[in-house]
């Protein structure tokens, strides 16, 4: 029987489940301590071989991420070691999946699965996960194996590329020809490689996930991988160590340079700011920002974290709910060709809810890049999907939207309010959100004049005026006096203005209508009429009082 635990030159470890880990140790690394996920134990299954799954720990320099489960179509432990065997392959002889093989349109073999019930307490969950295989780059448009992570029965282990278009985690999906911006060759005489310390021919980037799951009701994951056409030459998924969960953190970056046009021979700097709209912490954040031919590192101050020049990854840690750490990058020019520096957010813990870490697409608020030596036009307009918002919103609601029509196409823009109609709006990267909604009251204004300004990679901007119209939202009346009434025994009272009275800034005081709420302790109720006393006007055209009798 095989060793439940290897290690390697003292860094990767895997332990597999012959003889140590359950199923439900493997979910457990799944879970961090405040993931939002509650399992169900008694739903965790695990079918394929027993030295097919397990966990790792010391994989930061192979994967991406130190710690995690590892499901395999060989042995978990076969990750282990520098690439020297480049077709190493266990047969376990077993069956493979019908959900992924409908998914990947061939037939599949050594199937490793494992699954279980959770009830969650958000709307999404999210997983963090790398693919790796043997069957690189000899066998791609071949051997298809994949990977699926199927919530409630549907796939949503894809990547997307520039174009939009969703695909499945496969062999042929992803490679040096197709989509190779998520792809890391491992193989040195196939061209460009990333000299990874695992045995694996190929490997993506770290990826990312996000489903949608229903709240507080029990909901099905499956994580499942296997070999097509055949059972040779393995493949491999690792699942970061807690990270499935339903918190969300909205990451975006900005970057500015302090020169446009930059002579060979000086400095140039670039301003990095990373910040979390939240609505949870983020933890686990990298951003990758490697300076580009044409650029010598010179420094690196993060306000938070550590950079690496060597890899280009500025590894910042953790981010509170509307936090912003900055990094701040010195490099000497030694080409006066155009060149461009471009960062994004690569990893985080969190659900991104409107980006894709790591995806290489520009536009999302993850992602930020300059160009110097450039000619740069400056913009030369702004837009704004929606111009109105209810009244009283709460802050941080959104309005719209922000674009920038700019000559130079692919410049990035930072917008700001030059006017923010005393403090009623705000900027959250390229959303225009409710500032203080205290202050929106239609009744006072219906409308307000904010000012924007867009600034390009290069410093010009533009600036444009919007009136945003506030909607009129009915608002419920104020009780203005409401003192009571007392009645003595034997006797009757009758409540009038005196006593009770409401303003309403939609309603004519005529057209208030009062009910009882709560039926006195003693005594009866009973209306009557009674012209001439205040009361309240009803459809058959009678004033009426509320009047206490006593019993």
């Amino acid at each position: 029987m095989p060793s439940a635990s290897v290690e390697a030159q003292g860094s990767l470890v895997v332990t597999d489940m012959v003889s140590v880990l359950t199923a439900n140790d493997l979910v457990s690394s799944l879970l961090g301590a405040d993931s939002g996920i509650t399992v169900l134990p008694d739903s965790v299954a695990y079918i394929g071989a027993m030295e097919a799954a397990g966990t790792f720990t010391g994989g930061g320099a192979a994967f991406g991420f130190d710690a995690g489960l590892i499901l395999s179509t060989g042995r978990a432990d076969g990750v282990i070691g520098a690439n020297a065997e480049t077709q190493a392959s266990t047969n376990h002889g077993a069956p493979g999946d019908q959900a992924l093989q409908a998914i990947i349109g061939m037939d599949t073999r050594d199937a490793a699965i494992l699954e279980f019930d959770f009830v969650p307490d958000g709307d999404y969950v999210g997983f963090v996960y790398e693919f790796a295989s043997e069957e690189y780059n000899e066998y791609v448009g071949g051997y298809n194996d994949g990977f699926a992570l199927l919530v409630n029965g549907v796939n949503y282990a894809e990547v997307t590329d520039v174009g939009g278009q969703a695909v499945p985690v496969t062999i042929n999906n992803i490679n040096l020809n197709e989509r190779p911006q998520y792809y890391r060759n491992n193989v040195p005489d196939d061209g460009p490689y990333v000299d990874a310390p695992t045995s694996m021919n190929g490997l993506t980037v770290v990826l990312t996930m996000r489903a949608p799951v229903n709240r507080g009701q029990v909901n099905r994951v499956k994580l499942v991988i296997a070999d097509a056409w055949d059972d040779s030459y393995d493949s491999n998924v690792m699942i970061k160590q807690h990270s499935m969960t339903t918190r969300e953190a909205d990451l975006s970056l900005a970057m500015t340079t302090s020169c446009h046009s930059c002579p060979e021979g000086e400095e140039v700097t670039f301003d990095l700011a990373l910040r979390n709209a939240g609505p949870d912490a983020a933890i686990g954040v990298q951003v990758r920002n490697l300076l580009p031919e044409g650029l010598d590192f010179v420094s690196a101050t993060p306000s938070q974290g550590t950079y690496s020049h060597l890899d280009g990854i500025w590894d910042a840690g953790s981010l509170a709910v509307d936090a912003q750490v900055t990094l701040s990058l010195v490099a000497g020019v030694t080409d006066t060709e155009e060149l461009t520096n471009e960062a994004e957010i690569i990893l985080s813990d969190q659900i991104a809810p409107d980006s894709t870490p790591n995806n290489g697409i520009r536009g999302e608020d993850d992602y930020a890049r300059v160009r110097i030596n450039t000619p740069n036009s400056a913009p030369t307009a702004i837009e704004l999907s929606e111009k109105s918002v209810d009244e009283g919103s709460p802050t941080g609601t959104l309005v719209g939207y922000l674009s920038t029509e700019d000559p130079d196409e692919d410049d990035t823009h930072i917008y700001a309010l030059a006017d923010s109609a005393d403090g009623r709006f705000r900027i959250d990267t390229t959303r225009l959100e409710v500032g203080d909604g205290t202050l929106l009251d239609y009744e006072t204004d219906a409308s307000h004049e904010i000012i924007v300004r867009s600034t390009d990679s290069g410093g010009l901007w533009v600036e444009r005026t919007f009136t945003i119209d506030l909607n009129d939202v009915e608002e419920p009346p104020v009780l203005a006096t409401n003192i009571g009434l007392t009645v003595n025994e034997g006797e009757s009272g009758v409540i009038n203005s005196t006593h009770l009275r409401a303003t309403d800034e939609d309603s004519l005081p005529s057209e208030i209508v009062f009910t009882l709420g709560t039926a006195p302790a003693r005594g009866t109720l009973a209306q009557r009429h009674a012209s001439g006393l205040w009361g309240c006007l009803y459809p058959d055209r009678y004033q009426r009082v509320v009047a206490f009798l006593s019993t």
